[in-house]
């Protein structure tokens, strides 16, 4: 199978319903994420539509989990699951990466590890075109740890002198 058969745009994706009415009010704070901090012209990036399965396996193994990241800030993608957290636990954390797996738009947003960003995009120059344009978001994307601190207010300097940068 060519690989241009599930060519698609990250606006294609992010235009998709989920069934489940939680969820997709979950995935649309994402989208409304993505629009605040990508870049104009976003939603006609071409991706590939990579089922999970074919990405990381029905049951992705720990260490892909433990390094995977999606390119949008992690307090943002906390906050799009639940909006008045003020901490994540380690469980939480990995239960939010699998449901991010579970959805074409929040797959296509995958940077870490290389490898799966390189298959989601179609071509290792296609992801780094990608990572470049996305560089000012992969600033934020913190540690779980990190992450933590931020959301109680008690890590901010740091996180704020790379938001700002990014301005």
């Amino acid at each position: 199978m060519a690989m241009s058969e599930n060519l698609t745009t990250l606006g294609e994706l992010a235009d998709i319903q989920l069934e489940d009415e939680e969820n997709n009010e979950t995935l649309q704070r994402i989208v409304v994420a993505v629009e605040r901090n990508y870049p104009e012209g976003w939603r006609e990036w071409k991706v590939l539509d990579v089922p999970k399965e074919d990405l990381v396996g029905k049951k992705p193994d720990s260490n892909i989990l433990n390094k995977l990241r999606y390119a949008l800030p992690t307090v943002d993608l906390i906050k799009a699951f639940d909006e008045d957290a003020h901490s994540i636990s380690e469980e939480a954390f990995k239960d939010m990466k699998l449901s991010l797996l579970e959805w074409p738009f929040t797959r296509a947003l995958i940077i870490y590890p290389v490898t799966l960003g390189i298959k989601i995009r179609g071509s290792a120059a296609r992801y780094e075109l990608f990572s470049a344009a996305v560089d000012d978001v992969k600033r934020r994307v913190v540690s779980r740890e990190d992450v933590n601190r931020i959301l109680r207010g008690e890590h901010t300097e740091t996180y704020e002198r790379k938001r700002r940068s990014t301005s």
